[in-house]
């Protein structure tokens, strides 16, 4: 029997193949070495903020060695890990101009966009003020675990700042008149005496008199 190896034919072939097969195999990337160079997700939770009536929570989030902005979900009462989980609120994104001491903390040579400024809405402020606020980073690359940034817990979500109410007419506003009652029921039950009022028209066209001694209404006039 004649072997392979022993015909320089087939060994010449076979050497071809392996190395054929050695040219074509796929090289694989390194997982272990790729979620190393994925950094953590960090971040801060700096104060609530007040901008006439809406309310805004502030801080910086990033994953650190990543330059790009992520996400910030905004949880009431306890974390999304915790058991049981805290309740989600509202989602943000921290895509605003940071300063180079937050750059440095996301290990962000060029400082990128790492701030957020999420508003709180005065409706999801009737339901959870009082409760603690927390917030998470969302990691966007590698196997890496999204993370409660830094002050959370340790604010709560503040009342509603509602606008202030637009101020009404003052109904008050006529100038002072002397009136008496003029209607005879009151004339044969009260004697009021002449004094002064103040006087004021609705959008009926009436004109009202308050006074301390009594309240009348009186037809409207052409000339009032």
């Amino acid at each position: 029997m004649l072997s392979i190896s022993s015909n320089p034919r087939w060994s010449w072939s076979l050497a071809a193949l392996v190395a054929g097969l050695s040219c074509a195999a796929p090289v694989l990337p390194d997982a272990s070495a790729q979620n190393a160079r994925a950094g953590r997700v960090v971040g801060n939770i700096d104060g609530i903020s007040h901008d006439g009536g809406q309310t805004f929570v502030l801080g910086w989030a990033c994953q650190q060695s990543n330059p790009a902005s992520i996400e910030v979900h905004i949880y009431a009462d306890r974390s999304a890990f915790d058991k049981p989980p805290g309740a989600f609120v509202t989602a943000g994104k921290a895509e605003l101009e940071s300063e180079p001491a937050v750059g440095h903390a996301c290990q962000d040579p060029k400082g990128g966009k790492h701030r957020f400024k999420i508003e709180l809405s005065n409706q999801r402020l009737r339901t959870y003020h009082q409760r603690k606020l927390y917030a998470h980073g969302i990691a966007i690359v590698g196997n890496v675990e999204n993370a409660v940034i830094g002050g959370s817990g340790g604010k709560r979500f503040p009342e509603p700042a509602w606008p202030p109410e637009p101020q009404g007419p003052n109904l008050l506003d006529g100038g002072r008149v002397a009136v008496f009652d003029t209607a005879k029921e009151s004339c044969e039950q009260i004697d009021i005496p002449d004094t002064q009022a103040r006087a004021f028209r609705d959008d009926k066209g009436t004109i009202h008199l308050v006074a301390t001694h009594y309240v009348m209404r009186a037809s409207p006039r052409a000339d009032a």
